[in-house]
């Protein structure tokens, strides 16, 4: 909405679909094409170490080390995502050079899986859609106009974003169960005892921050954009249970992040039809990085709805 020429008002309410199934996958530890270790084949029990597969992993290996065998699969469905809203400055604005300023707060109104369930602590095959946390932003964007003729535009910008996420409290997964016999002794820092877990524990996922760079052309009302991003988040700290903390660590659960991608976006605006809608839809891939859930094949769209209080004529 805007409030004068310069500053405007948005509020967005994300939602994403998703269907997820886990395919874990071993690989062979040696050049005899063994798929497990000696030492954990004589703990576990297993006595053909080559046909040692997936499935022995999941339901024998998993229980014996304390852990749930996880569901493998998450049936499709339409998950909210955090609300957020805020104000933007378009503080600079002359000829072919634009700058703006925003700042946003998030709530966190999206999905967090049940712990229980959750490929963050590797119990389930959900992802989180919210970040669980109260957070605050700040975006730098600006752009230039290359050609302006014609109805035809080519436009070179960017923007970067800041952001900090605040502390939140977590249950822990109740589904945890006690690791069998001298099988606790195989990894004791990846897999310790954690089938009293309860209550809840302290997490604050800190600091995050995105730059991105974009180049589009447009024509009337149809536009198409090519972007390269670099997007980072800090190690979030967690503040509980010791023996939790030291599985957490010791399997990187949480670590900080980092990934490079780029996106290809068309859109079109639908108001010179009369219709308050730009419809976009965008192809994103990630093309390195460390410690992200990358998609294979991420397709997105969106519906930005305009709410005009004159007439569309006016």
């Amino acid at each position: 909405y805007g409030i004068t020429d310069s500053i405007d008002a948005v509020i967005e309410m994300p939602f994403t679909f998703m269907t997820v199934a886990l395919q874990p996958h071993l690989r062979a530890t040696d050049d005899q094409g063994n798929r497990i270790g000696a030492e954990a084949a004589r703990l576990l029990g297993v006595t053909d170490r080559r046909g040692y597969n997936e499935e022995d992993f999941l339901y024998d290996t998993f229980p014996a080390l304390g852990r749930p065998t996880p569901a493998t699969h998450f049936t499709g469905k339409w998950l909210a995502g955090d609300l957020n809203g805020g104000l933007m400055w378009n503080y600079h604005r002359q000829g072919d050079f634009s700058a703006a300023i925003a700042g946003r707060i998030y709530a966190p109104t999206g999905h967090t899986p049940p712990p229980e369930r959750n490929l963050m602590y590797g119990t389930g095959p959900e992802l989180e859609i919210s970040s669980g946390s109260w957070a605050l932003a700040i975006l730098q964007a600006w752009d230039m106009r290359l050609l302006n003729s014609h109805g035809v535009q080519v436009v070179l910008s960017g923007q970067l974003t800041t952001g900090y996420r605040f502390e939140q409290h977590r249950p822990y997964p109740s589904n945890f169960v006690k690791p069998q016999g001298s099988v606790a002794d195989l990894a004791p820092d990846t897999f310790p005892d954690l089938s009293q877990l309860s209550g809840t524990f302290r997490l604050v996922p800190g600091w995050a921050t995105e730059t991105s760079a974009q180049l589009g052309a447009g024509f009337l009302n149809l536009g198409v954009a090519a972007r390269y991003g670099i997007a980072y988040n800090q190690k979030p700290e967690l503040y509980g249970d010791p023996g939790f903390r030291q599985m957490v660590n010791a399997m990187e659960l949480l670590a900080s992040s980092e990934s490079h991608f780029i996106q290809v976006t068309a859109a079109m605006h639908l108001l010179p039809l009369g219709i308050p809608l730009q419809l976009a839809i965008d192809w994103k891939k990630v093309i390195t990085g460390r410690n992200s859930i990358v998609f294979t094949d991420y397709l997105g769209i969106s519906i930005d709805g305009l709410v005009p209080l004159f007439p569309l004529w006016e």
